[in-house]
């Protein structure tokens, strides 16, 4: 753990000390486990979470330090857009899964795009009841199909993230490409549901008309 140079303090976080109030510069881009003073890892606690958002925007806010001049001014800007940065990529599970497998060296989306096998056998089945519903093959029980495939679809991420985020806690999360994999089709699963709640609204509209 660094220390302030101003007044020597240990920084819990490398954006400002919170003994003197000095703000921080910052060589390279820290993580967020880091600008937050949290311990790196899938396992975050969200009113923690919350709690240290608040303590440092306050300390780093640029109306507080833009008595001090321009550069102070927009150092606490900077530092400011990294704490919301910071916040914004752990709050959302994927996000801070994409973290996490990115520090452990895994393939980007773009380079694995494949999913687990057992997955893509249950895309066809949902495929199935989509196109059955989009071609009016459902009938009355469209809407009933629909809240069950999503309700279905939610279990599964629920279910995918919890398996994804106990690898990535252990202190031997396995093969990256096969997390890659595994979060992929959690990205396929919320595309999937943004797509039913679209169909969901054209149902509605169609019911109304």
């Amino acid at each position: 753990m660094s220390a302030c140079p101003d007044c020597g303090a240990a920084l819990q976080t490398p954006l400002v000390c919170e003994g003197c109030g000095a703000l921080q510069a910052t060589g390279e881009r820290p993580s967020p486990f880091e600008v937050l003073g949290l311990k790196r890892g899938w396992n975050v606690d969200r009113d923690e979470l919350g709690r240290q958002l608040l303590r440092l925007t306050r300390l780093t806010h640029p109306d507080f330090h833009g008595v001090h001049g321009v550069q102070a001014r927009d150092l606490a800007e900077r530092n400011t857009a990294l704490l919301n940065s910071a916040y914004a990529t752990l709050d959302d599970d994927v996000l801070r899964a994409e973290w996490l497998l990115a520090d452990l060296g895994a393939p980007s989306p773009d380079q694995e795009r494949q999913m687990p096998q057992a997955f893509l056998m249950e895309v066809l089945e949902w495929n199935e009841v989509l196109e059955k519903v989009r071609s009016g093959g459902a009938g009355e029980d469209a809407g009933d199909r629909l809240e069950s495939l999503r309700a279905e679809l939610l279990a599964q991420r629920a279910s995918s993230l919890d398996q994804l985020g106990r690898r990535l806690q252990a202190s031997d999360p396995g093969d990256p490409q096969t997390l890659r994999r595994e979060l992929n089709s959690v990205r396929y699963l919320d595309r999937t549901l943004s797509e039913l709640g679209e169909l969901v609204l054209e149902q509605a509209a169609t019911q109304s008309d």
